[in-house]
């Protein structure tokens, strides 16, 4: 297939990882701006704000800081309620600053540099937001601006929405022809995240290793869709026979959710048709030497939650769902299919109050 019109023009941009950025800034406030249809649809569904149709948008807009020297803002989306502030990356985390005044060796995040630049409204909702492929790793401080946990968007939240926009659009259009030039840029650059596996990929899985990129793509996936409150996300990359993302209680045992897939034909105290291929799966663990497993076993809350999950009882997997990965290869939207998967499992696992007892029977620190 050939290459996007954008991916064709950005050869003009340079290669340099600051030259992606700006372009990537410029393509995004271009369609913003130039389709208005498309404007109201991804700020409404991406940042949940009703933007007036009367809007300007700019770009690399210039402020002096309190503190730390210029800052330049990457995007400002602004009508007359809102001033919305964009980060823009690609590839890189947050950049940190030091206070020209500051003795002390304190450092201060993007995020803080921009929140302390003169002139911004007085009069409108300030929001800022960052926009990159992972989500980026903030220090503990307070914003005013700005959440950590809600304000975060990834490409592959963009590329979701532009494709949910496009479907939309009757043929011929001259915005359905821009979109979907853009989508296809996003996936030449490897912007818009995991798009799903092959069968090719899992034909053998000795290739795991060479699948890198796609699989941090997957546990990102997840990551920063699947919050359980409570359990930490922690990565577990081709680790006991699994890939995903683990969500453990601080403290010790590791008693947790797992969402990620299963790639072995090993026993695993549990076993898998061969034929069948590695699968998705959500399952609850809890080690057998946990002081709380019996209780949990023994519980109103174990006996809803079985009513979805298959019960194990053996080993460290309490409670266990799961489906051959290749009943997904076959979905027009692979990724949204295997999230919507472990979503709704980790959301029976929620509903059936099983998550809030462990957390009730977690010890207390001594």
């Amino acid at each position: 297939m050939a290459a996007s019109l954008f991916t064709k023009l950005k050869k003009y941009a340079g290669a340099e990882i600051s030259q992606d950025e700006n372009y990537a800034t410029e393509l995004l406030a271009s369609l913003l701006y130039e389709l208005p249809g498309y404007r109201q649809f991804v700020l409404n569904e991406l940042f949940q704000i009703p933007i007036a149709e009367e809007v300007a948008i700019r770009t690399q807009e210039s402020y002096e800081t309190r503190r730390f020297g210029r800052a330049v803002l990457d995007l400002v989306i602004e009508d007359d309620v809102h001033f919305i502030i964009v980060e823009v990356k690609v590839g890189a985390g947050l950049g940190t600053y030091r206070p020209q005044d500051d003795l002390n060796g304190d450092t201060y995040d993007q995020i803080q540099k921009y929140e302390d630049c003169i002139g911004l409204p007085e009069d409108k909702r300030i929001s800022i937001f960052t926009l990159a492929q992972h989500t980026p790793k903030i220090r503990q401080a307070k914003y005013r601006y700005y959440q950590p946990d809600t304000d975060n968007i990834t490409w592959y939240d963009l590329y979701r929405i532009t494709n949910r926009r496009y479907v939309q659009l009757k043929d011929n259009s001259p915005e359905k022809y821009l979109l979907d030039h853009y989508i296809r840029f996003l996936k030449e650059e490897n912007m818009a995240g995991f798009q799903g596996f092959t069968l090719k990929d899992l034909a053998d899985m000795s290739r795991l290793t060479e699948l890198t990129e796609m699989l941090s793509q997957h546990r990102e996936l997840i990551k920063t869709r699947i919050k359980v409150e409570g359990f930490k996300a922690s990565e577990e990359h081709l680790s006991w026979d699994r890939d995903g993302v683990f969500y453990n209680w601080r403290g010790p045992g590791k008693v947790g959710v797992f969402v990620g897939f299963w790639f072995s034909d090993e026993i695993y105290h549990f076993k898998f048709p061969r034929e069948s291929g590695p699968r998705a799966m959500v399952f609850l663990e809890i080690p057998p030497q946990s002081p709380i497993r019996d209780q949990v076993i023994e519980s109103e809350a174990y006996a809803k939650a079985g009513n979805t999950f298959d019960r194990k009882n053996v080993g460290y997997q309490v409670l266990l769902t799961s489906k051959p990965l290749t009943d997904f290869l076959g979905k027009e939207d692979q990724a949204g299919a295997l999230l919507a998967f472990y979503q709704d499992n980790v959301g029976q696992l929620q509903k059936s109050g099983i998550l809030d007892l462990i957390l009730s029977c977690k010890p207390s620190k001594d």
